[in-house]
C-alpha cells in the first residue's frame, strides 16, 4: 500500500504528534521547558563553574595582572564552600593565594547586591580566619570602576 503525501495527511500527522507530546508539543501549562524566556524580574540561574561577565572582568583586571606581577601565586574559581549554619552555605567567587602564602577570598558583585549575599559574606568573615573582600563593579554612569571593600 502506497501512501500519498497530501497537505491534509501531513497536517493530520502533525496534529497527532502534538497530541502525543512529540516534537513541537506544548505542555499543558503552556510553557515550553526549553525556552530561555524568564518571568519579568527573575534572575537567570547561576551555573556552577561558569563565570559571569562581572567575574570574568574581575579576573582580567585584578587576578591575571596580579599573577603576572608576582603578588598572586594562584587563584581558583568557586573552590571553597563555607558552612555558616544548618542548611546555609556560602561559596565565594574566588580563592586567592597571595605571594606571602596568605589566602583571601573575593566576592564579585554588579551594581545591585542582594541582602542575603551581604549577610553571608559578613558571617563568613566573622566565623573564619581569612580575609574576605567584596569587589563591586560600579555602573558605567557612575564611572564603571571597582569598589573594593574588606569585610
Amino acid at each position: 500500500m502506497k501512501t500519498v503525501l497530501t497537505e491534509e495527511w501531513i497536517a493530520e500527522k502533525e496534529a497527532k504528534k502534538k497530541d502525543k507530546g512529540g516534537k513541537g508539543a506544548v505542555p499543558a501549562n503552556g510553557r515550553d521547558p526549553k525556552s530561555q524566556v524568564r518571568a519579568k524580574g527573575q534572575m537567570p540561574r547561576h551555573r556552577p563553574g561558569v563565570m559571569n561577565k562581572t567575574e570574568q572582568e574581575y579576573t582580567d583586571v585584578f587576578l591575571v595582572p596580579g599573577k603576572l606581577a608576582g603578588t598572586i601565586i594562584n587563584y581558583w574559581y568557586e573552590q571553597a564552600t563555607f558552612k555558616l549554619a544548618d542548611d546555609c552555605r556560602y561559596t565565594p567567587d574566588f580563592m586567592i593565594l597571595n605571594a606571602d602564602l596568605s589566602i583571601h577570598f573575593a566576592e564579585t558583585k554588579g551594581g545591585f547586591i542582594r541582602e542575603d549575599s551581604t549577610i553571608k559574606l559578613k558571617m563568613a568573615a566573622q566565623m573564619f580566619p581569612f580575609k574576605f573582600v567584596l569587589a563591586q563593579k560600579r555602573a558605567k554612569k557612575n564611572g564603571g570602576d571597582w569598589l573594593i571593600k574588606e569585610m
